[in-house]
Formats: C-alpha cells, structure tokens, sequence
C-alpha cells in the first residue's frame, strides 16, 4: 500500500477503497473512481482519474493478489475478515462511513516512522511526496489531473515549488537566449 501512494499519489481514502477491477495490470494503471458497493466512496471533487504506475508498484500488487487469494473480496488493501466486518455493521446499522475502514493503519506507519528515524511526518507525505516528484518532471496541467486537483490553484500552492536548481536553471536558459540572440546579431 506504501508504495502505491507514494508512486501513485493516491489519498489514503482512495487506496483503501482501490479494488482488483480498478488495477489494469495489463497497461501499469490503477483507476480511482466512485464506488456504490459495499463501501461506498466518492474521490475527493468527484473525479475519476486514471493514474499510471512503475513496474515496481505493479508487481507489489500483483504479489499481493497472488497472496491474498480471498475471490470473495474484491478490494486490494482491505482484508476479508475486515470487509465481512463493515459488511455487518452496515447491516445492524452501526458502521459510520466516516469511521476508520482499515483498522491501526496510522499506528502501524507512525510505528514505520519511528523505527526509521525518519522524523515527524504523515500518511498523506506519501502522497505530496509523489505529486511533487510529477510537478518536477512534467507539466503542471498533468500533474493536476494525475493529483485529482479539481483546481490547479491547489496543485501550484502546495505541490509545485522553486528550487536554488530551478533558479540556476532558469539564469542558463536566459544566458543560452541572449549568446544565441548575440551570435545571431554578429552574423547580420
């Protein structure tokens, strides 16, 4: 599950609620989409998204479906015993929708966290992680689409930041204009 947020950048909510008909192993993908199954799950702005992912990520899931062998279950982070679970509360009526679908998961990564030394840090650093490693590398209308920014505000304001690298970079794209443009204007 770690490593599809961090290289998929999915919100917690979304991977929990991930199942095996979402996973396209044939094209590396994973589909984020509403759901009106057993647990009910809209992504947050009510967008779909189709989010591609590295072969590491994608033989993680398919070991894990080799592993988990439950046909009754349909989800790929979301044990059975867990989902017979919701399943009957919602049934007698005391499941909240709000209420923690995978048991001790923020325990177990602040127990991850600890042992690794690697500083006070969350969940959703997993995802910022990722949709900051895109806003990198790709343009920000992609990195927008791929995070399920219903406004590329959100993806400008937290994700995307300047670095001392991009403002090296940006002083040699300026130099590299003006020789080229001097060089030009010496031939004339």
């Amino acid at each position: 599950m770690l490593a599809v947020l961090y290289s998929g950048g999915l919100r917690v909510g979304e991977a929990v609620h991930l199942t095996w008909a979402d996973v396209d192993f044939e094209r590396d993908e994973v589909r984020v989409i509403a759901r009106k199954d057993v647990l009910e799950f809209q992504p947050k702005g009510k967008r779909s998204r189709v989010i591609p992912m590295p072969k590491l990520a994608m033989d993680l899931l398919a070991r894990l479906q080799v592993e988990q062998a439950e046909p009754s279950n349909p989800y790929a982070f979301l044990r059975l015993p867990r989902l017979r679970s919701i399943s009957h509360r919602r049934r007698i009526g005391t499941w909240k929708p709000l209420q923690a679908t995978l048991n001790n998961l923020r325990r177990t990564w602040y127990r991850i966290v600890t042992v690794s030394g690697i500083g006070p840090t969350t969940l959703h650093d997993l995802r910022r992680s990722a949709i900051t490693n895109w806003a990198r590398r790709l343009p920000t209308h992609v990195t927008q689409v791929l995070a399920g920014h219903v406004n590329i505000q959100t993806t400008m304001q937290f994700y995307v930041c300047v670095l001392d690298a991009d403002m090296d970079a940006a002083r040699q794209v300026a130099e590299d204009v003006l020789a080229t443009q001097r060089d030009a204007l010496r031939t004339q």
